[in-house]
């Protein structure tokens, strides 16, 4: 049997390729404890996070709650469902405060056998050392250095993610000015970020599969209503732009009026 750590951090990358990188290590795992228990249907099912013996924890509007973390004991306690081990996957957890890395400390150190836990994280900066200590490290290359180019509407889409999930506002600004570099760039990369969205809400909305793996990450924290509208703020600044508006004024409005979009929705999901 192959030799697998009962803990990992894999970071860099984007958020959809940190997430591959994990499932596809889970899926080893599985096939090393038992070739048959792994085949097309069970690979898909994984690939769509449908598994009962993996726990998926994503932030809950911008960090993941202490609470959260300590509730992972008692999934790590239960039996197996369908194969021999369990498995918890923590997206973005370098969102995690210092207290809810702090009882992770105590589950890295006392992780029960058969059980294997993941971090993903988009680097190491924000990890406490007595965290990482534990975990062996997955380093995975960003799109620049995979293509030797770098994808703009990629680091758009990061930032934009950053802006309305964490509520970032310097990422606001950060945005606002790559987006006003240069005119055609910018009618590029809003064109493509509009075929995202409407993808997004195609997608949500049961009508078709996700068609830009970009967009998976941010697709979790919107509803297809939202993700119409906005679609629809970008196609509207993109027109703006192509009548010769301001490129500060239009990139700043649209950021705006997509952050109050989703603003909105956050507070009537509470209602």
């Amino acid at each position: 049997m192959e030799h697998f750590a009962h803990a990992y951090i894999i970071y860099g990358g984007s958020p959809a390729s940190r997430e591959e990188a994990a499932l596809g290590m889970i899926k080893k795992m599985i096939s090393s404890t038992d070739v048959s228990l792994m085949d097309d249907t069970v690979s898909r099912r994984i690939d769509t996070w449908n598994y009962p013996d993996i726990l998926a924890i994503r932030p809950q509007k911008g960090s993941i709650p202490i609470d959260t973390v300590r509730g992972i004991k008692d999934f790590l306690s239960y039996k197996p469902v369908e194969c021999a081990m369990k498995f918890v996957v923590i997206c973005e957890c370098q969102l995690m405060r210092a207290e809810g890395q702090n009882a992770m400390l105590k589950l890295l150190e006392e992780t029960p056998e058969g059980r294997a836990i993941f971090l993903l994280a988009d680097s190491l900066e924000r990890i406490l050392p007595t965290v990482l200590s534990r975990l062996q490290q997955v380093r995975l290359p960003d799109a620049q250095e995979e293509t030797g180019q770098t994808d703009m509407t990629g680091e758009v889409l990061r930032l934009l993610s950053t802006v309305l999930l964490e509520g970032d506002i310097p990422a606001l600004f950060d945005l606002s000015a790559l987006l006003a570099k240069d005119r055609q760039e910018t009618m590029a990369i809003l064109t493509e970020l509009y075929g995202i969205f409407h993808g997004i809400y195609v997608y949500l909305s049961g009508a078709g599969p996700l068609t830009d793996e970009r967009s998976r990450y941010i697709s979790g924290y919107l509803n297809a209503p939202l993700a119409d509208r906005i679609s629809g703020i970008i196609r509207d600044t993109l027109s703006d732009i192509m009548g010769n508006a301001s490129m500060n004024i239009a990139s700043e409005a649209m950021l705006i009026a997509i952050r109050e979009a989703y603003n909105a929705e956050d507070r009537w999901d509470k209602v």
